[in-house]
């Protein structure tokens, strides 16, 4: 006889919605027109610029999927108003993703305006759930009022000019999303929240592995009457492969993990995770066109290894205890070979060499970590399938 898990067993399994996955789908095709700038280099050369451009870019675009991620997590109701909102909110992203370029805060107004418009969305979607009844009025109206001041702020950039337009409107950002944290410290997930944003968070990752492939693709077609790089194209694909392995491999544990409370810690370190991820996913395309030199595919290597891995191992390192040692351990055999092969004759051995480092922790993932018994850190008992 199966044991009752309690009230929440009784509930119907909660998914992302159609127009979730929507809203996911104009996010990463956000994406694809910011890393567009980092997927070209000039004479083989990807500079520190291009690299601070993408970062820069990435952090807006990302806050407004988490933020509203965040939202619909713990209030949705998927009626009409919500829906409506959130169309609204596509098309603003929509239009705000045709600005990009480099420094576009410093040189436009269009691109702030536009953004503090979807802010003020998402503030009015709390203030409509305030009516809606429930325990979780008190923390809509706190959460519009934290996006209301996070979105004034940044709206307040338009007062300046140059850095200090920039750092105004990253401001707004950063108090946003640390009042966001503050206001969600007394609130606790259900078991169903928790799934739906795991979920919701690997369906964006999975989607951000298909712009990998559609990377991999542009780039062969690129080279279209020419003999393809086929060792920069096969080592590519597993290198893509491998990233998905790793970052699913052991993801099923983070929907019941006892730790993730309130999913802040989780969704918050998304951002480095996902840049970490675009950024390899670049390496891949400028190695199989030759448009890398050496310095170039040695920082994109660098800081794709380094933002991936923490941005992943955070959550594990927060929520699995018996997995910390060998997370902190593998990360670093792995960054380490990573970083070493850069020094390969040229960018194809050292895609090679970079592939072979996440085979690596593939290998000692599933040989030294997994075999442990985690059970006790976890709501369920039962045993979960791996990918």
């Amino acid at each position: 006889m199966q044991p009752m898990e309690g009230p929440e067993s009784l509930v119907a399994p909660r998914h992302a919605t159609w127009l979730e996955l929507f809203f996911d789908l104009v996010f990463v095709a956000s994406i694809g027109v910011i890393s567009h700038g980092l997927s070209h280099s000039h004479d083989g050369h990807v500079s520190l610029k291009q690299l601070t451009d993408f970062v820069l870019q990435f952090f807006p675009i990302w806050w407004i999927w988490a933020s509203h991620t965040l939202y619909l997590n713990r209030l949705d109701t998927y009626d009409r108003v919500q829906r409506i909102l959130t169309l609204s909110v596509i098309f603003l992203l929509i239009n705000l993703s045709a600005m990009f370029g480099g420094n576009v805060l410093v040189h436009t107004s269009e691109f702030i305006l536009v953004y503090t418009a979807i802010r003020l969305l998402i503030a009015f979607m709390y203030f409509w759930s305030q009516f809606g009844g429930g325990h979780l009025q008190s923390y809509a109206r706190q959460m519009c009022v934290a996006t209301l001041l996070g979105a004034l702020i940044s709206c307040g950039a338009l007062a300046f000019a140059g850095e200090h337009r920039v750092a105004v409107f990253y401001l707004g950002i950063v108090l946003e999303m640390a009042l966001v944290a503050f206001v969600s410290r007394k609130i606790r997930l259900t078991r169903q929240d928790r799934k739906h944003l795991v979920e919701r968070i690997g369906l964006m990752t999975m989607i951000l592995l298909g712009e990998s492939i559609i990377s991999l693709v542009a780039s062969l077609q690129d080279r279209a009457g020419e003999t393809p790089n086929l060792i920069a194209m096969m080592f590519g694909f597993i290198l893509i492969g491998a990233i998905w392995w790793i970052y699913y491999g052991s993801f099923y544990l983070l929907e019941s993990a006892r730790e993730i409370r309130r999913g802040i810690t989780l969704l918050y370190t998304h951002l480095i995770f996902a840049m970490g991820l675009v950024m390899l996913a670049n390496l891949i395309g400028l190695t199989m066109r030759d448009e890398i030199d050496s310095e170039s595919f040695r920082m994109l290597t660098l800081f794709g290894l380094i933002f991936f891995y923490i941005g992943k191992q955070v959550s594990y390192f927060k929520a699995i205890p018996p997995h910390r040692i060998n997370n902190v351990v593998f990360t670093l055999t792995c960054v380490s070979i990573g970083a070493f092969s850069t020094y390969l004759p040229n960018p194809t051995l050292a895609l090679v060499g970079v592939t072979f480092a996440m085979l690596t922790y593939v290998f000692m993932h599933y040989t030294w970590t997994l075999p442990k018994d985690v059970s006790a850190y976890l709501e369920v008992s039962g045993k979960a399938r791996r990918c």
